[in-house]
């Protein structure tokens, strides 16, 4: 989703530092509108993003950065991720980089960050 600040800097939704989720939007932006409250943020220019940190230091600051958001469309059931190659658990852990189960390291894919429109 393509985020572009207001002339106040504003972005137009805050997130849930303990969770990394959507928790309020400015629903008087348009471009917002597919946002939802709960969403989980997992990219900021397609950098995986954990923590509060990561987002600021991508984010923080920019005119424009594209937000890759994860959404979960049961809330009774889990997130499945591929299986983990050494003991199979499927569990979804948001930008896990080894099984929570038995440690083993994940395989990672890094993609090139996309091009911000001609904002630097």
């Amino acid at each position: 989703m393509h985020i572009e600040r207001n002339a106040a800097g504003e972005s137009g939704f805050h997130i849930w530092p303990d969770f990394m989720t959507i928790c309020s939007i400015d629903r008087g932006r348009q471009e917002l509108s597919s946002m939802e409250e709960g969403d989980i943020v997992v990219a900021v220019d397609g950098m995986r993003v954990s923590c509060m940190e990561d987002y600021k230091q991508q984010a923080v600051g920019i005119v424009a950065f594209i937000i890759t958001l994860l959404r979960c469309t049961h809330n009774d059931i889990d997130a499945s991720a591929d299986p983990c190659v050494q003991c199979g658990n499927q569990k979804f852990m948001h930008a896990a980089v080894f099984c929570p189960e038995c440690g083993t390291r994940r395989p990672e894919t890094f993609l090139p960050p996309p091009s911000r429109g001609g904002f630097a």
